[in-house]
């Protein structure tokens, strides 16, 4: 009897050691953003942490996306395009939950067909895992066989992620606790799920964290509740990095590039990756617009002094020159706004643009130019530009998009008529 109770009293302490040291704490401890909902005005951030190694073996950062494509059915070249358009549709790292076929017959007295399969997120299926499932061959086989097809809508749903595998050796030397994920953020709201597995995919906990980017270039992006302004250069944020890095730069330091390099480039070499950079961060010129930060004034700021166009007239002194004597100007260049456009780092567009052309002028200028301008089912995008044959016709292929001297921004031409004649010589 006296043993039993002895046993007893064992398994009863295991247990609380147990629920103290797996249950009661956190596996996942967030240090940037201080916020779960954050505010924000810059596109590429870092999601920062430290996560329990002894019960979690993977990390996972998901953001649920949803993505359409419809096809105008060529019989000649359907099954290339077919293919075309769902490798495609599934970036890399996509874990597909459904998928959507709709068939819409030539005939119009005729219905649509919907072909749709589904699948859970714990299954993990990617594009590879996807092309082969039985329910996707007869989706294939079904669209293909049908002849007479005017048009396929292809909708994805699905979770974009990156996985820390928290087991290997060099990782868990160089890290230790400590994870980091880097994020690109699209205008608006953007969710994302950290999810710590154990084995076997199983989740012990999730935490959500959404971001609320809000480009100078989008003003109809409006501020959401509860969501606060979160900046990283701060005291209390870069605290956890001050125990092994140094945050302050010295005087020496900030004059100097290759300092310069040492302290800033480990976080934010990827800013220098994309179709344009701007050369001062090329040469770690950092300090030249940022200034040094301050218990009073954190975050390295941009002056007022350096953060307006008379900055970017020192190197581009020809927008200079254009902005005094054109005859016709855009008003977001007259007015100096160059960063309504353009961002100061680099960017997956040319020009240092902030997102694509055409997405760019909607954003102020009226939908209804994004439809049947100048005339009726003239193209805008998706076609070579005939004056440019290395990029596609956009809104710059006719508008300057700076100044002029032409009515309407016109590129080369004084009227429309000869504006068309550039590409439809008469």
């Amino acid at each position: 009897m006296k043993r039993s109770l002895i046993g007893l009293l064992v398994v009863v302490v295991l247990s609380i050691v147990a629920i103290a040291v797996f249950g009661a704490t956190s596996a996942i401890n967030l240090y940037f953003p201080a916020t779960d909902k954050a505010t924000v005005t810059t596109p590429r951030h870092y999601i920062v942490g430290e996560v329990d190694t002894l019960r979690v073996m993977f990390l996972e950062l998901t953001q649920a996306i949803q993505k359409s494509e419809t096809l105008e059915v060529n019989s000649y070249h359907l099954n290339d395009d077919f293919v075309r358009i769902v490798k495609k549709m599934f970036d890399k790292n996509l874990l597909i939950t459904n998928f959507t076929l709709t068939i819409q017959p030539k005939d119009p007295g005729k219905k649509p067909v919907i072909l749709n399969t589904q699948c859970k997120a714990a299954d993990r299926v990617d594009l590879r895992k996807f092309t082969q499932l039985p329910e996707f061959l007869k989706i294939y086989e079904k669209a293909l066989a049908d002849t007479a097809i005017s048009t396929m809508k292809f909708e994805v749903s699905g979770l974009q992620g990156r996985m820390i595998d928290l087991t290997q050796a060099r990782r868990r030397e160089k890290m230790g606790r400590i994870f980091v994920f880097r994020i690109d953020l699209a205008p608006g709201r953007n969710d994302y799920v950290i999810r710590a597995m154990a084995a076997g995919w199983r989740i012990i906990e999730e935490k959500t964290v959404s971001f609320n980017y809000k480009p100078s270039f989008d003003a109809n992006i409006e501020d959401i509740d509860n969501f606060t302004a979160n900046n990283f250069h701060t005291g209390e944020s870069e605290k956890v990095c001050a125990e092994c890095h140094r945050m302050q730069p010295n005087a020496y330091e900030i004059g100097s590039t290759t300092a310069v390099t040492r302290m800033c480039y480990p976080c934010h070499a990827w800013e220098t990756v994309g179709k344009s950079v701007h050369p001062p961060l090329t040469d770690w010129t950092c300090f030249y617009c940022h200034s040094a930060s301050t218990p009073k004034v954190p975050g390295y700021p941009v002056s007022k002094a350096r953060n307006s166009a008379e900055t970017c007239f020192e190197c581009h002194s020809d927008l200079k020159d254009l902005v005094d004597k054109a005859k016709v100007k855009h008003a977001p260049f007259e007015g100096g706004e160059c960063m309504s456009c353009h961002t100061t780092h680099s960017s997956s567009q040319l020009s240092l643009l902030i997102t694509d052309v055409n997405k760019l002028c909607l954003s102020c200028h009226e939908p209804k130019y994004a439809k049947d301008h100048p005339v009726m089912k003239h193209p805008l995008s998706g076609v070579r530009d005939p004056n440019n044959t290395k990029r596609e016709l956009s809104c710059i292929s006719c508008h300057n998009p700076h100044a002029t001297e032409n009515a309407k921004l016109f590129t080369k031409a004084a009227s429309m008529s000869q504006l068309c004649q550039e590409c439809h010589k008469k």
